[in-house]
């Protein structure tokens, strides 16, 4: 696991010492000549100690001497040595430009061929999730029904308009619809279709949401059946036409003014304005021709009265194509500009002028590589008159070469608080490194012409040739900053004995040594831009190519430990954007990363075949490993014997972890274990989907395996998949295309999805993902219809609305003015609403006709957060909207504690658990008040402090208090004994779920019991281990709050707590902790799926804590004892009840 830290992040605390003069390393170089010197100097870097480092054929060992210096690369396949003497003449016409999609935009056309081209006629409706068992099976197995005809029925509803009965849960949705339909449709009807009933017509639905349950599901497979019958509520279904429109009258947008009365929103809200380095081919082509007409008077003037203005009318067009594209100017360019300026002779004038077209040439070139402007320069005629030639990678044998020329636009904090700078390189394939790093002695800032930059001049040769790398390889680039630590004045470059460096990472970014499907490039380049989408329908996937030449790579800054050597590779987008110019060798031929054929011959071996120890080691491995802490002696047996381990699933991805190599001979091995091996389930091809395995075969292969799963499953684990998209290499992964095809399929997926990559988009830090999530929002807006288009723009101004009514409600002053200033706003949005309906971003298959303005208000608490009650046709739906709260946390608890109660449901363990829904939202700057949230209320419930606080504040001691609410709105026997069912069941649950979380904070107002007995619990900003303290004292003392109240509720208010009701109490405690402990594997791989959301608490300490918790180390038994143990020291301990009053002394001022 400690793989996310690839590069020694943990190991320092900020900044770390470094002498100025460093030995070599064997194994880490660095060549670096100091502007024109040919001098070389090494400098070392640290050893990764966080991750193995990668096996490869050839490692390089070193000998102690510095390797030869690398020829520079050549400039556009010309030869460094015409630079003198006949050299070619440049027209000033041959700097040309073209229209032509970049990288970023052929990766979308691709994703646009591979996804769905048009909706399916389903996707118009939302469809209740399925899980795959008969959620009901273990309970009931008959279940009463209540079926209603809804709205798009003609006739006015009636008594004969409704229908009830009782069916199996076995019953299929098609079976109990053709049953209604024979019901409800006029006989005449029927016999107009010939006797057959419209089934493909109509559907059934939840009562009050436009939510279809699937025809081919049983109805004991629909979540909605369970949650139902834990209320003690009916089962209550509408039937109606599934082609009818949801609404009755045609679709506006919602008139909703802003704050400060800006203009509203446009239809795509997430969409982002062009970024001032982003030009259009017209504003380039104005500059160039403004330089060439500069350049041209300079040539006719030769040495005339206007030639020293001539050659400043030069250099200033040259300064404002370099402010143009980006304030950023190349050392070639620079020293080119300078050529120009010193040039006395007609000769010298001549060649320096086409050594500047050359140099501004190629400088345009990288401009149009890093950044998205749709344009390209055309190759200059003098080396664009051969084809070039094409080589796999199997027969290259040239090192890696990476040369980092210099760091631009470094923030002036940065320049203020560091002397000097310096960059490391590292090779990097997933979370693992290829081979040690290159890292150069630290360089000032320099001041050349125009703009400032540090010139690194770094040349990192690695004595690793091509044909053994993989095709996900990435060069990583981390930057450092310097400063002295002594009050001693010395030269830069001249370092002491004495004089030592105070180093600090502040920056890092990394990009793919392959481009995305360079067939493309290479086969037809002179296809027009709008025939592209063509050209990748007939080589889509063929190969990749080799990445060669120059780009500028905007560079992130480390918050925090850890970096994340994986994703998009970043664009250049504004103008102060820290960038260093990187650049790979020019070969003079294309380089191939060829298809891999594999599938032919399957290499299965019987597992039974080897001899007894041997099975047992391979099941020990299997059973206790975990990929990222595999030792070598395991991998190599894993290896070894990968063929005989094929019909287990849980050990493909430690034999995937074990592998010897990815480079091109080795793929086929490795493919052919996946035709080979039994299918994963959804939870262990999740696993595949973490950066550990960067590989896109293997990523997508993991997609089809979890194409299986339930919609249930797919639903809950969507923000996972979102976050898994950050780890793909290219736009256009298996994982992109999979959303889009639920979308497609899925209107319930559609909205929680465009909700996802929103939260990405208002709260990622970097942007390279951020833009990732916007290019993908923008696909669904586009895949979907304009329906879709028009409820998420009134989604986005019911929040605008909900923001203006939160806000002057704060600055209203006293209780009774912030009510009404309330109460107004929400009036007049009621009034819009009614004329323009709106879908809940929290709910989206609930149909906003208005609000009930008389049961809105708000809380008294420090975020003052307000209650809002909308209602629908049939029904209502509250919810809580907090702005000043970060609430990812709570939204990510609750997910963790559904895929708890999942995992119970499914082996049959029904802990009657309350889950409600929660959803975040915000923006980028990272200001706390404007995080916002909005949170479904749970209706008919009481906090233990309301409940305890009725008799005043030494109520928080009184034992049968909650016993005597319980029974006050439970009159009768059958509903009290359900109560406490309810109770004793959902609080074994809560316990269980807030042990294994480490959920802190928790006071008698974060506890909750509804009146039908079911105990859960808000507030989840304190967990993983992060206990609430008070004047430097843990509040928190216990494994999880259980009080003697709540014992005296399970015993009946017996004192003994050896009762029989207590007993099952404790075995559903200890069963459901022991079933989280067997498939613990897929809390844990959410979690890591979630360590790089940003999400505080929540990274390699948190897996860990829960690991830990949950005692993996014990076996079933000893972890019932240890978790008895921890019931009776919660029950006993005095601490939680202190902390109540406390709590309730506090909110009774």
């Amino acid at each position: 696991w400690e793989e996310f830290d690839p590069l020694c992040a943990t190991r320092f605390t900020g900044s770390r010492e470094a002498s100025s003069t460093s030995n070599q390393n064997e194994n880490a170089r660095v060549q670096q000549s100091k502007d024109n010197d040919s001098s070389l100097f090494v400098s070392a870097l640290e050893p990764s100690e966080s991750i193995p480092s990668f096996r490869l054929a050839i490692n390089d060992k070193g000998n102690g001497l510095a390797p030869c210096k690398p020829p520079r690369a050549q400039r556009s396949g010309r030869n460094e040595s015409s630079v003198s003497t006949g050299r070619h003449q440049i027209d000033f016409d041959e700097i040309q430009l073209q229209e032509k999609p970049s990288e970023v935009d052929r990766e979308i056309a691709s994703l646009l061929h591979r996804s769905p081209q048009h909706c399916d006629p389903i996707s118009r409706r939302f469809i209740s999730p399925v899980v795959d068992y008969l959620i009901t099976s273990f309970k009931v197995t008959s279940v009463k029904v209540i079926v209603e005809k809804d709205y798009s029925w003609p006739t006015i509803l009636s008594a004969d308009d409704r229908m009830t009965f009782t069916c199996e849960t076995t019953s299929t949705i098609q079976y109990i619809l053709a049953n209604v339909l024979n019901t409800f449709l006029d006989p005449s009807q029927i016999s107009m279709l010939q006797d057959r009933l419209p089934v493909d017509e109509y559907g059934l639905k939840i009562y009050g949401l436009d939510e279809f349950l699937l025809s081919s599901s049983q109805l004991g497979e629909n979540p909605f059946v369970g949650q139902a019958l834990a209320f003690g509520k009916d089962i209550r279904l509408e039937v109606g036409k599934i082609a009818s429109d949801n609404r009755s009258k045609k679709i506006y947008q919602l008139d909703i003014p802003t704050v400060d009365g800006s203009p509203r929103r446009s239809s795509q809200p997430s969409l982002k304005k062009s970024d001032p380095v982003v030009r259009t081919v017209t504003n380039v082509r104005e500059i160039l021709d403004a330089l060439k007409n500069s350049l041209r008077s300079c040539s006719d003037t030769h040495f005339g009265n206007n030639a020293l203005k001539n050659k400043e009318r030069v250099s200033q067009s040259v300064k404002l194509l370099c402010t143009v594209l980006g304030r950023i100017i190349t050392t070639d360019l620079s020293t080119a500009l300078r050529l120009f300026l010193a040039a006395e002779t007609a000769v010298q004038l001549s060649n320096a002028v086409t050594e500047l077209l050359t140099v501004v040439h190629n400088f345009l070139g990288i401009y149009c590589k890093s950044v998205r402007c749709g344009f390209d320069v055309l190759p200059l005629k003098t080396f664009s008159n051969s084809e070039r030639e094409q080589r796999d990678i199997l027969t290259v044998d040239e090192q890696l070469l990476v040369h980092v020329d210099s760091v631009h636009n470094i923030p002036r904090e940065w320049s203020q608080e560091f002397s000097l700078f310096s960059v490391a390189v590292h090779v990097m394939h997933g979370t693992a490194e290829i081979c040690r790093g290159f890292k150069e002695n630290p360089r000032p800032i320099i001041s050349d012409h125009f703009f400032p930059y540090c010139r690194t001049n770094t040349w990192a040769c690695f004595r690793i040739p091509f044909c053994v790398l993989p095709r996900e390889t990435r060069i990583f680039i981390l930057l450092y900053g310097t400063s002295l630590s002594d009050d001693h004045v010395h030269p830069p470059n001249v370092p002491t004995e004495t004089q030592t460096l105070l180093e600090k990472q502040l920056a890092c970014a990394s990009f793919p040594l392959f481009d995305h499907e360079g067939s493309v490039n290479i086969m037809f380049p002179w296809l027009p831009f709008n025939c592209f989408i063509i050209r990748c329908n007939a080589l889509t996937c063929l190969f990749s190519l080799l990445r060669q030449g120059s780009l500028l790579l905007p560079l992130s800054a480390i918050n925090g430990k850890v970096v994340h050597p994986w994703g998009p590779r970043p664009l250049f987008e504004m103008e102060d954007d820290l960038v260093v110019l990187v650049t790979l060798p020019q070969l003079h031929y294309d380089v191939i990363f060829p298809c891999v054929n594999y599938g032919e011959n399957s290499l299965k071996r019987d597992f039974n075949s080897l001899d007894s120890d041997t099975q047992q080691n391979l099941l020990d491995i299997v059973e206790s490993g975990v990929t990222h802490s595999l030792t070598e002696d395991e991998k190599e047996a894993l290896w070894e014997k990968r063929h005989y381990l094929t019909h287990i699933p849980d050990a493909l991805p430690l034999v995937l972890a074990s592998a010897v190599g990815w480079d091109w001979a080795s793929l086929t091995n490795i493919y052919q274990l996946l035709d080979d091996w039994m299918p994963l389930s959804s939870v262990q091809a999740i696993e595949l989907l973490l950066p550990h395995f960067p590989d896109l075969t293997i990523r997508s292969k993991a997609i089809s395996w979890l194409k299986n799963a339930s919609s249930d499953f797919l639903f809950n684990f969507l923000p996972e998949l979102v976050e898994a998209l950050r780890f793909e290499t290219f736009e256009d992964s298996s994982l992109a295309v999979y959303l889009l095809t639920l979308c497609a399929g899925d209107r319930r997926f559609a909205f929680e999805l465009y909700w996802q990559l929103q939260q990405r988009i208002d709260q990622c830090q970097e942007r390279s993902y951020s833009n990732r999530c916007s290019l993908l929002q923008q696909q669904i807006l586009r895949l979907l219809d304009d329906e879709f288009g028009i409820d998420i723009e009134n989604q986005h101004r019911l929040l605008q609305a909900l923001n203006v009514a939160s806000c002057e409600m704060k600055e209203a002053g006293d209780a009774s003015k912030m009510q009404l200033t309330l109460q107004r706003h929400l009036a007049l949005l009621d009034a819009r609403i009614l004329e323009n309906n709106v879908r809940l971003p929290l709910l989206p298959s609930f149909l906003c006709t208005g609000i009930s303005v008389s049961e809105c208000s708000y809380f008294n608490s420090l975020t003052k957060p307000i209650k809002v009650t909308f209602k629908g046709l049939k029904s209502s739906f509250a919810i809580l909207y907090k702005i000043g709260d970060d609430m990812r946390q709570d939204a990510l608890v609750l997910q963790l504690v559904k895929v708890m109660n999942d995992i119970w449901l499914s082996q049959e363990l029904d802990l009657r658990m309350v889950i409600f829904r929660c959803i975040s939202f915000g923006n980028k700057s990272g200001t706390k008040s404007y995080f916002k949230g909005m949170v479904e209320l749970v209706p008919d419930c009481r906090t233990l402090c309301e409940i305890q606080s009725a008799v005043g504040a030494t109520g928080v001691f009184k034992d049968d208090l909650l016993k005597k609410w319980l029974e006050m709105h439970n009159p009768s026997e059958f509903q009290y004994k359900i109560a406490l069912e309810n109770f004793h069941l959902s609080c074994a649950g809560w316990c269980v779920a807030t042990y294994v979380l480490g959920i802190g904070d928790r006071h008698n107002d974060n506890i909750l019991v509804t009146r039908t007995g079911h105990v859960f619990h808000i507030d989840f900003g304190k967990y993983m281990g992060d206990w609430q303290t008070a004047v430097g004292f843990r509040r928190d003392r216990t494994p999880f709050i259980f009080t003697s109240d709540m014992a005296y509720v399970i015993n009946e208010g017996s004192p003994q707590s050896a009762t029989s009701r207590y007993q099952q109490f404790v075995d559903n405690c200890c069963k459901a902790f022991n079933l989280l402990r067997k498939k613990y594997s897929l809390l844990v791989n959410l979690m890591k799926m979630m360590s790089c959301s940003g999400i505080a608490g929540m990274n390699l300490e948190a897996v860990n804590f829960v690991q830990s918790n949950l005692l993996l180390n014990l076996t079933d038994t000893q972890a019932t004892v240890q978790f008895t143990r921890m019931i009776e020291e919660s029950l006993k301990s005095k601490f939680p009840r202190l902390n109540f009053l406390a709590h309730t002394l506090v909110q009774m001022r």
